[in-house]
Formats: structure tokens, C-alpha cells, sequence
């Protein structure tokens, strides 16, 4: 059961019937009544509270409860691919879908087909095409900007971008992040994670040392991970990489 706090209470979906949507009792979260319950038409991924009313996101479509008591109302055919993305931006939510990023006060209907979501990401849409679905896209909002970042599968490098949601533009951040976490008076991100991985053969060295091209088929790195190289000859030791390529990477001073 994946959780969360809405109000006074825990929400979640059910670990064996994902579509169920269920609540804990109010300000009781050890307890749950077998009777909270809502059924969706797919697999939730999130619920959130935002204006008084509380908004579940399937990554098909987006349901709507005044309070716990009603039943959730489909309102929206657009849906969240990644809960980590799902931000209350002060006047509106922000996510992201499959191939762009949307926002919505759920109170104007922004689509042309009269649904609700408008989409703020076409300027990076191509970009956001290129994410790795199997890499978890992250995200927060602080000081009216909402920070996004997910892997690009082209070249598996992390990409940040940030929504000012006053002058609704994007723009790129330089710096690598693999996850955001706000505080009171700052925003932390986590950055290129330090991996230990043994490599025994290596082909197609440049050059010995630093600066040498390094051979490991789906390495699975990132442009500035670090790493252990262990059971060499030559190459022991902690490095930064630079990706080449799927298979192959630099290691650098």
C-alpha cells in the first residue's frame, strides 16, 4: 500500500486491486474502514488535495472529491505517468503525462476538446518524449518555479528544466539532479549518485590511466558518476566518468 496524506487522512490504493482508492479514518491513520473506498477504471497513481477538494490521478485520466464522503467523479481524460511529478503550484497543479506537461486549476477548461489540463510543456515536449519511462521522473515547486528532471533515453543523461508559473516560460537548468526535496527557505536535490561497480575486462583503451576510454557494455551510467574500479591491472580506483556512449564512458580527473 502506497500512501499519502490528504487532510486528516491517509489515502492510498489497494496493494492487490491498484484501482481501488482507499482512506484511512479521519485524523486516524491506524485505522481503516473497509467502507472507505472508491473503485477507478485503471490503476491509481496519486491523490492529491488542492482548493478544498482532493484530485486522483490515474496516467489515463483524473477523478475529483469534494470531500472524503462523495464519490470520485471523473472529470478529466488526461492523466499523470509519474506521482513524483505532481506539484500544487499555488494557483494550479502541474505534472507530467507521456509526452508533455500540463497544468490545471480544474476550474477553467483549457483543451479544446473542453477538458481541463492546458499544456505548459510543448516548448520542451521533444525532450520530454525522449524520457525513459523506466527511470522515476522527480520534481518540487519553490519560489513560484517548478523544478522537473528525468532521464533522457537517447543518452541517459539527466535533464532539468524549470517552470516560472508567472511568465509561464521554461528554462533549462544546468546542473544535474537526480531528485528535488524542499525545505522552508531552500530547495536540495541530490545529485549524481556514487556507484561502485567491478569491471574485469576492459577494451578499446585510448590511452592508459585517466582520460581512457572504457569499454562495459550497458554500463548503465550517467555523465558525472563516479566510480570503484576493482580487479584490473591498470585501472583500479575511484573515477568521474563522462559518457560516450551506451557502452563505452571516459574516466576523467
Amino acid at each position: 500500500l502506497k500512501v499519502r496524506t490528504v487532510g486528516p487522512y491517509l489515502v492510498g490504493f489497494n496493494a492487490s486491486m491498484p484501482h481501488k482508492l482507499i482512506w484511512s479514518v479521519s485524523g486516524c491513520p491506524d485505522v481503516w474502514n473497509p467502507l472507505n473506498y472508491d473503485y477507478l477504471d485503471v490503476a491509481g497513481v496519486r491523490a492529491i488535495e488542492f482548493n478544498r477538494n482532493i484530485y486522483i490521478f490515474t496516467k489515463s485520466s483524473c477523478y475529483q472529491k469534494t470531500d472524503m464522503d462523495t464519490t470520485a467523479v471523473k472529470i478529466s481524460k488526461i492523466g499523470c505517468t509519474d506521482d513524483r511529478t505532481l506539484q500544487d503550484v499555488g494557483n494550479g497543479l502541474m505534472w507530467l503525462d507521456h509526452d508533455t506537461a500540463y497544468f490545471a486549476d480544474y476550474i477553467t477548461q483549457y483543451g479544446s476538446k473542453g477538458d481541463f489540463p492546458l499544456d505548459v510543456g510543448h516548448p520542451i515536449s521533444e525532450s520530454i518524449g525522449r524520457r525513459d519511462s523506466s527511470a522515476t521522473a522527480n520534481s518540487a515547486f519553490f519560489e513560484r518555479r517548478y523544478y522537473l528532471t528525468y532521464t533522457d533515453s537517447e543518452d541517459s543523461l539527466s535533464r532539468t528544466y524549470v517552470f516560472d508559473v508567472d511568465i509561464k516560460g521554461w528554462t533549462q537548468h544546468s546542473a544535474k539532479h537526480s531528485a528535488w526535496s524542499r525545505g522552508n527557505t531552500k530547495i536540495y536535490s541530490l545529485g549524481p549518485t556514487l556507484i561502485s561497480k567491478s569491471i574485469t575486462t576492459i577494451d578499446g583503451t585510448v590511452d592508459s590511466g585517466a582520460n581512457a576510454l572504457m569499454t562495459c557494455v550497458a554500463h548503465g551510467l550517467t555523465d558525472g558518476d563516479y566510480i570503484t574500479i576493482s580487479g584490473t591491472t591498470n585501472y583500479n580506483g575511484t573515477y568521474r566518468i563522462t559518457w560516450v556512449s551506451v557502452d563505452t564512458f571516459k574516466i576523467v580527473d
